[in-house]
This record gives C-alpha cells, sequence and structure tokens, in this order.
C-alpha cells in the first residue's frame, strides 16, 4: 500500500470472498489476480487500468481479469452445459452409473457383470455394489459426478466453450434412457427363480417316469 497509496480502500480484505489468489505461476512469474470495490459502471476498474501498480520498486501493468462462469453440471441427467432446471428430460438418473434411476436403486440396477452374476446366484434383486460409470467420458474408474472426470477439470477453463465444442459426451442421456430400459435387477431374479422352478418340475416329471418304467412288467 505504501508504494501505491492510490488503491487503498479500494482493495478488498484477504479473508473477504473472493480472496487474492495466484493464477498459472510458472517460470518465476505469475499473474495475480485479486478483487476491487468498483462502481456499477466499472468506471473504478477502467481507471485502475490506465495506471501502472508498483510492486517492490517494479512497476506492472493492469488489465481486467474476467473470470469465465464454470459450466454447469446437471444434477438430474448428469451431463454438462446445463443446469438441473433446464433439463430436457424428465427422469432423474443415477450420480454413480449415469443410467435413469435413483441413487437408492443404484444396487438393483447396476449392470455389471459381477453384480448379475450375484444377483442370480443369490436371488436377490439388490447387491452391495460399489460400480461406477461416467457416460460423459466413457470411464468405470469414476461416477459422472467426480472431479476426476475430464469434463469436470475442463469446466473451469477460461474459454471452457472451447473444448466442450470439441469433446462431447461419448453417450448422451438420451442414450442412457435406452439401456436402462435394458435391465432390471428385480426381473432378472424373477426371471431365474421360475427357471430354477420349472427345472425342478422338470427333474421330478423326470423321476417319476423312471419310476412308472420300472414298475412295468
Amino acid at each position: 500500500m505504501q508504494e501505491n497509496p492510490w488503491i487503498a480502500g479500494s482493495v478488498l480484505s484477504h479473508i473477504q470472498s473472493p480472496k487474492p489468489f495466484w493464477v498459472d505461476p510458472r517460470g518465476g512469474s505469475g499473474t495475480f489476480v485479486f478483487s476491487v470495490y468498483d462502481n456499477r459502471d466499472g468506471s473504478v476498474t477502467a481507471g485502475w487500468c490506465k495506471r501502472k501498480l508498483v510492486i517492490g520498486g517494479v512497476e506492472h501493468v493492469l488489465s481486467r481479469f474476467d473470470v469465465s462462469p464454470r459450466v454447469p453440471l446437471c444434477d438430474r441427467c448428469w451431463h454438462w452445459q446445463h443446469p438441473g432446471g433446464g433439463c430436457r428430460l424428465n427422469k432423474l438418473f443415477c450420480s454413480k452409473c449415469s443410467l435413469p434411476h435413483v441413487d437408492a436403486d443404484h444396487s438393483r440396477f447396476c449392470v455389471h457383470p459381477d453384480c448379475q452374476a450375484e444377483r442370480l446366484a443369490t436371488l436377490s434383486a439388490h447387491t452391495a455394489c460399489d460400480h461406477v460409470y461416467c457416460a460423459n467420458c466413457d470411464s468405470v474408474d469414476h461416477a459422472p459426478s467426480s472431479r476426476e472426470c475430464p469434463f469436470s477439470r475442463h469446466a473451469g477453463d477460461r474459454d471452457p466453450k472451447q473444448w466442450f465444442s470439441k469433446n462431447p459426451a461419448k453417450f448422451s442421456a438420451t442414450e442412457m434412457l435406452g439401456r436402462g430400459k435394458q435391465y432390471d435387477g428385480a426381473v432378472a431374479v424373477e426371471v431365474e427363480k421360475r427357471r430354477r422352478q420349472s427345472g425342478g418340475e422338470a427333474q421330478g416329471a423326470a423321476a417319476r417316469d423312471d419310476d412308472m418304467h420300472e414298475d412295468d412288467p
């Protein structure tokens, strides 16, 4: 402040939000971003950009830093570039596997081969499932809501539209809706129960036929 008395009273305190932060400091230099109190017409910022900030006796050019809003992630279909309120699908999707069911039913609808095999073995529609799937990047390593997803990492880019325009979701919500209609753990269990029941009845009938043949003179 001593080197730049003209900014006194205009810079937001470090304990206030947003806080000053460094942006991409590399090679011994970087860009320092800080927030200031401004008028609605932006006249304070415009005036600052015509001056130079002195730090350690060195003059630095000031310019406006526009923070791009983060690309929204829909909390209904778990796809990017629109908020939940703007989702066109009248259906809730799972935040764990991208399929059209609520999170509470994930253990019933998970299509992972291990879960399908467990249901047939235990005849229980629900499994102790921890499988995830991201339809945006076609990954089985994280859920669509995970920060590990490349879509999440680029959602805060300075120009996110450029990246998103070149990298559409691998599978759209509409495609996942179609996938969801192909499997239901509860239905699979009922089919297996009927199969076992009919198989047992067939074996019983065969045994009775054998007994009848043994009794024939």
